[in-house]
């Protein structure tokens, strides 16, 4: 059974490596429920749910990604898991991640994934990894409705402003104006002013300063 259900999986990757579901005339499996993960003492994660009942069921289709909203394909197929399992212990997580998973019958339908589950290591907001550089990543998603998220990475701990401007120029609103450790860090924007009001679509631009770096980017607010 488990050696079956591994040769499924196989076959649907090789077939269909876009990730997309494969049409025909059955029904695809129901999408899993319970889909949860804890993040252990030693930062591993422990991944589990409640096992799907369908007869046909091959195992499930784990996808993974760095930053949330991430999308369903090939890039993102973490890994493949045959039935009747239904718990994956991942590596050790050191910033957030985030999970969805989807079942698979024997017949390569695939069924809706679940919600997107996020884990990051407890009491930790960024990655504990030593930076090399400074920088200012470009926001995701872009263009953007209604939130978009903002990272980047200081190689010191030092004070920080973070603001965004609208086209002429003007001060819309400050993200972060304080001290932040060394290391990678993120913020989220919701496309509003300093009062909290809905800013109008169009460009923006939101820059980053410190003692020691400075930079300015480019997005698109699309309403």
């Amino acid at each position: 059974m488990r050696a079956a259900a591994t040769t499924v999986l196989l076959i649907w990757l090789f077939a269909n490596g876009n990730g997309e579901e494969i049409p025909g005339p059955n029904p695809p499996p129901a999408t899993p429920v319970n889909f949860t993960g804890t993040v252990q003492p030693d930062r591993t994660v422990l991944l589990t749910w409640s096992a799907n009942t369908e007869s046909d069921l091959a195992g499930y289709l784990l996808y993974r990604g760095v930053l949330p909203d991430f999308p369903i394909d090939a890039d993102h197929l973490w890994e493949t898991i045959p039935a009747p399992d239904s718990t994956f212990p991942d590596g050790t997580i050191s910033s957030a991640l985030f999970y969805r998973l989807a079942a698979i019958d024997a017949g390569g339908h695939r069924s809706t994934p679940t919600d997107e589950l996020s884990l990051a290591p407890t009491g930790i907001e960024e990655s504990s990894s030593i930076p090399k550089q400074y920088k200012l990543a470009q926001n995701y998603p872009n263009p953007f409705n209604p939130k978009t998220t903002i990272r980047f990475t200081l190689l010191k701990a030092e004070r920080v402003d973070l603001s965004i401007y609208n086209i002429l120029g003007q001060k819309v609103t400050t993200l972060i104006n304080g001290e932040k450790e060394a290391g990678n860090h993120q913020v989220e924007w919701d496309a509003t002013d300093e009062k909290g009001t809905a800013v109008t679509s169009g460009i923006y631009f939101y820059r980053i300063e410190t003692f020691n770096f400075r930079q300015v980017k480019r997005m698109l607010f699309l309403k």
